[in-house]
This record gives structure tokens, C-alpha cells and sequence, in this order.
């Protein structure tokens, strides 16, 4: 099995340009932040695109 190990969020506005990085820990904080997040110019949400930064990490065989 693989995990994920989550380690920051970006957040991108098309209309502005705006970027912002969120360190994170985990995907939920990832969702709570994003649905949270408001353009500091006031740009729709429907203007809003995403992605996170992270590493996948294998289990160990058993």
C-alpha cells in the first residue's frame, strides 16, 4: 500500500494571479484550507485552481 505524505497547498487565481502556499499535513487540511480561501482581490471562486505538494511513500513488503 502507498501513503501519501502531504506538505503544502497552492492556490492559484486565474482572473489575478494570486498564489498562496499552505504548509499541510494532510488532505483534509488541504480541503478545510481550499474551501476556506477567499482571493484577497475578490475574484470568484469559480476562478480558483489547486494542487498540493507531497511524496508518495510505499509500505514496507511483508
Amino acid at each position: 500500500m502507498t501513503e501519501i505524505l502531504y506538505q503544502e497547498l497552492v492556490i492559484t487565481c486565474e482572473a489575478c494571479n494570486t498564489v498562496q502556499k499552505y504548509p499541510v499535513r494532510d488532505y483534509e487540511e488541504c480541503e478545510r484550507i481550499f474551501k476556506g480561501y477567499q482571493c484577497p482581490n475578490g475574484c470568484g471562486r469559480n476562478l480558483y485552481s489547486f494542487f498540493t505538494i507531497g511524496h508518495l511513500q510505499k509500505s514496507p513488503k511483508i
